[in-house]
């Protein structure tokens, strides 16, 4: 009889899944060999694009991420600030990865090469909120009293 919590979910579902967070425009290549090596030890995984140039097929897109950040992907586009942007795609990123949590499907999280954005402050990015070791991150923005309710601070 599977356990009960996320333990007891990630068992039902037989594997764990590893969420994926990145600029797909650049690091597409990278992030393509990282997912091989995540399913090859039996993780499924679901990638998140946060670049603002890529036409990668993500499962979830940057215009998506922009969406749950409270921006346009093509506003960002055109109004060419780099921290701005950087910002609203953290946030989104935040928000869309918390949503995954509290629809269970996530067991983990992997960034490589995502750069803080200039303006953001440590926050606490996990579902308790605490600042434990294991929900703490530098690098998103805070989470509000909702789950998938995200502000830049």
């Amino acid at each position: 009889m599977p356990g009960t919590g996320r333990a007891g979910e990630q068992e039902a579902r037989g594997m764990a899944t590893v969420v994926l967070i990145g600029t797909l425009d650049t690091k597409g290549a990278e992030y393509a060999w990282i997912a091989d090596r995540v399913r090859t030890h039996g993780a499924s995984t679901v990638t998140i694009d946060v670049g603002l140039f890529s036409t990668a097929d993500a499962d979830i897109g940057a215009a998506e991420v922009a969406r749950s950040g409270h921006a346009d992907l093509a506003a960002l586009r055109a109004a060419r600030d780099r921290g701005a942007a950087m910002e609203a795609m953290a946030s989104g990123a935040a928000s869309v990865a918390l949503a995954l949590h509290a629809e269970g499907r996530l067991d983990g999280v992997l960034a490589v090469g995502v750069p803080v954005a200039p303006r953001s402050r440590p926050a606490r990015c996990g579902p308790c909120r605490s600042g434990c070791r294991n929900c703490w991150s530098p690098r998103w923005p805070r989470v509000t009293s909702r789950p998938t309710s995200v502000r830049a601070t």
